[in-house]
């Protein structure tokens, strides 16, 4: 299996083994999904996209619900796929679900387990695709979104937040190669340039305050975030000095999360999906 096969694995094992922490734990990433659920509500509505325009509807990185169940309410005639790499979050989240929804509803759901990018589902299955907080850990994001976006019928959306630039600055600064290098909002349009797609990105940030560097790594650990990026290398001294930096900051170390709100709309005149993700010359 190669380096990039092996770390997708270890990513779903870390948060299969977190599932049933992450619920109560995972305080930023359920603020998020929150503020992302109104500008998703807000983006579609100006789009056009709503209502009964969505027949079919998939979500990507469900964790143990947060989105999820305000998706449901918000389109609760569609009919949801709600996905996760992870099966234990996956099992939760559907625990969840079925509790907070009419059995009419909840029959309506489908829960699978499956890698985003690589969910198997035909061509034009989707009118609208949602994620929140789960595109930061695709080592290949354009070519993701570029599958995901074969999924989409003629006038449907993909419409994900991930992480920017500006994420984690405080302790990218202390210890670099620790964390992963998000891209900013100009980097993220130079790589979602797909052919007859609009792309609309937005962002706001989230900011946190920990004690040290070393209280949020353990965190991070125990919702499953905490793998390093792939091929990461950096010497245990390196990390050992950046947790005695973390110590000398006052006021507590401040942990920042540089949220991007992105949507890729489909346009009518939809290219033949073996094309999509091709380049047009200038």
């Amino acid at each position: 299996m190669s380096e990039i096969g092996l770390w997708n694995e270890r990513v779903a094992a870390a948060f299969d083994e977190a599932a049933a922490r992450y619920h109560d734990d995972a305080v930023v990433q359920a603020r998020i999904a929150e503020q992302f659920a109104v500008w998703t509500k807000v983006d579609l509505e100006r789009s056009g996209i709503g209502g009964t325009a969505i027949k079919d509807a998939l979500e990507i990185g469900c964790g143990t619900g947060f989105l999820t169940t305000t998706l449901l309410e918000m389109w609760p005639d569609s009919r949801w796929t709600i996905s996760d790499v992870s099966p234990a979050m996956v099992e939760i989240c559907r625990r969840r679900t079925r509790a907070a929804l009419p059995r009419a509803e909840f029959d309506q759901v489908r829960f699978r387990v499956a890698d985003g990018p690589s969910i198997s589902a035909s061509p034009r299955s989707f009118d609208l695709i949602c994620s929140s907080l789960a595109f930061q850990w695709f080592p290949d994001l354009r070519s993701a979104v570029c599958k995901l976006v074969q999924l989409l019928r003629p006038g449907g959306a993909l419409v994900f937040s991930t992480l920017g630039a500006n994420s984690f600055c405080t302790a990218r600064r202390l210890a670099p190669k620790f964390f992963h290098a998000y891209p900013s909002p100009d980097e993220l349009r130079r790589r979602l340039g797909i052919p007859d797609c609009e792309l609309t990105i937005d962002g706001f940030q989230v900011v946190e305050t920990w004690p040290g560097l070393a209280q949020w790594l353990k965190h991070l650990r125990d919702i499953g975030a905490g793998t390093p990026p792939p091929g990461w290398r950096e010497r245990p001294s390196t990390l050992l000095k950046a947790l005695r930096d973390s110590r000398e900051l006052r006021g507590g170390f401040p942990v920042e999360y540089d949220v991007l709100n992105c949507s890729i709309r489909v346009e009518r005149a939809l290219l033949p999906p073996l094309t999509i993700g091709v380049k047009r010359s200038r």
